[in-house]
């Protein structure tokens, strides 16, 4: 192969090493050659980012050397999750998929208990979270919602499935035994972490679950969002964070 050839099978190669969570530059010298090339090469870093970019893919944060090269889809794009990719069963109803919505924003706001940390170096260590932990922000999201809402009964503009995930969270809560709600929202958070563990965005540790820089630099990169920040406003209304 000439120069050009090498190079357009180079960025393929690295963009498969991209969207494998499990690979990592330190256990391929393939992958570390090929994250040093894409940082010292201006004309090879754009020729992954174009090939991304048809893909429907943007490469996120800040490439490091023997850092893994972080990708996020766009919604349109093959490499996109879908629902059914989420969970399989036959049972899992549009309710339950905004309850799960819900409870990843959650996950984001105990992480990042204050606008100020989302400014952190990406790759400053988190402190690890536990399901209970999730399961009481959550519980204050929706109380927060609930708050806000008296005052603004219509949602603000792009937020609209947050504010109809809480309606469902509180409806869920209000027509189950105590008991029986507490526990599939509890499973339910057990299995977002599972599902963010497989993708090495968190590693358990014990009954806790760490972040990785994965998960952080996506958090980041989205941190301006529609939805961020409509749960943001609804902690700021009283005085607290998130």
């Amino acid at each position: 192969m000439n120069d050009a050839s090498d190079d357009l099978y180079d960025a393929g190669r690295l963009l498969q090493f991209a969207l494998q969570p499990a690979a990592v530059p330190e256990k391929s010298e393939e992958y570390i050659r090929l994250i040093e090339k894409y940082l010292d090469r201006t004309e090879f870093r754009e020729n992954v980012e174009q090939i991304a970019k048809g893909l429907g893919l943007l490469i996120v944060g800040e490439p490091r050397r023997n850092q893994s090269l972080i990708l996020a889809p766009q919604p349109e794009s093959v490499f996109a999750t879908a629902s059914r990719e989420y969970r399989t069963a036959q049972s899992y109803t549009s309710e339950r998929r905004l309850i799960d919505g819900l409870i990843h924003v959650a996950i984001v706001a105990c992480i990042y208990p204050r606008e100020a940390d989302l400014l952190d170096d990406s790759r400053r260590s988190r402190p690890a979270v536990t399901i209970d932990e999730i399961e009481k922000m959550l519980r204050q999201i929706v109380e927060r919602l609930e708050e806000t809402s008296r005052a603004e009964p219509d949602p603000p503009a792009g937020a609209e499935g947050l504010y109809e995930a809480w309606r469902v969270y509180k409806s869920f809560r209000e027509t189950s035994e105590g008991n029986r709600a507490l526990w599939t929202t509890r499973r339910m958070i057990e299995k977002a972490f599972e599902y963010l563990c497989e993708r090495r965005c968190f590693r358990k540790e014990g009954k806790a679950y760490k972040p990785l820089p994965r998960y952080q630099i996506l958090v980041q990169e989205h941190a301006a969002s529609q939805i961020h920040q409509a749960v943001k406003r609804a902690f700021d209304a009283d005085g607290g964070n998130v």
